[in-house]
């Protein structure tokens, strides 16, 4: 009993010296742009950005102007419809996009920062960089994890006319990882809160996931695949507290 309580002081003790010299806590909401990418067989291609929103929560810890902080955030999933012009070949995103909570990813990150100080430390900017691990909210082994398409009768996406598009959308793995360079500009209120904005891009070592579309018509079948490689423009507005006062001197 001697020994648990000892264990219960220092813990408290450790947690206690944390929280006075930097410890924090945060949140952060926004927007991602994906870009995505579509090539047929008839060589025409599409590019552009899908949004989706994000948020997510997490801890900190301010050595003086660093910063190392990871927590748990959630990405949606948003996939274009693609319009297909089936006398061409040429096609063109339509206006809707189908999601799914399923399709999104949970992400951890870690996360490093520097702080620069102006007009009497209350802003602040901070250039940062996260290594992003990716896990599959609902993946499966058995594929596809969803699907989309124009003038088919659901669910088993059978073709209603001649001119038609079936696509289904695979996940390629469980786990994905990513860089995600940044910065961000803060306001910093009574030494204990801070509110920003930041702006970031991510980059994943391997695609998120993708589809593959077939354009039926009388002229034949047209293939295609558009591509998710989970690359993305994020812009998020945050809060953060901190557990004792920071003031910015060293």
């Amino acid at each position: 009993m001697r020994k648990v309580f000892i264990i219960l002081i220092l813990t408290t003790t450790v947690i206690t010296t944390f929280a006075q010299t930097g410890l924090y806590i945060g949140y952060e909401n926004g927007f991602k742009f994906d870009k995505f990418h579509y090539v047929n067989s008839k060589n025409y291609s599409l590019s552009g950005v899908q949004q989706v929103e994000v948020l997510g929560g997490y801890i900190g810890y301010k050595l003086a102007d660093f910063t190392l902080e990871t927590g748990f955030y959630s990405y949606g999933t948003n996939i274009p419809i693609i319009e297909y012009n089936y006398l061409t070949g040429q096609s063109g995103k339509a206006g809707s996009a189908v999601s799914g909570t399923g399709m999104g990813q949970w992400v951890i990150p870690v996360r490093f920062g520097k702080e620069f100080h102006c007009s009497g430390n209350k802003f602040f900017v901070k250039p940062e960089i996260a290594f992003n691990t990716f896990i599959a909210k609902e993946y499966s082994q058995e594929q596809p994890i969803g699907g989309w398409g124009v003038n088919i009768a659901n669910p088993a996406y059978i073709p209603t006319t001649s001119d038609s598009t079936v696509a289904n959308t695979f996940g390629t793995s469980h786990l994905n990882f990513g860089l995600e360079p940044g910065i961000l500009v803060g306001y910093r209120i009574k030494e204990k809160f801070d509110i920003s904005v930041k702006g970031s891009y991510n980059s994943c070592f391997k695609p998120l996931y993708y589809d593959i579309i077939s354009h039926y018509s009388s002229t034949g079948t047209v293939t295609a695949t558009n591509s998710f490689y989970g690359n993305a423009f994020l812009f998020q507005i945050g809060v953060k507290y901190y557990f004792a006062k920071r003031g910015n001197k060293k």
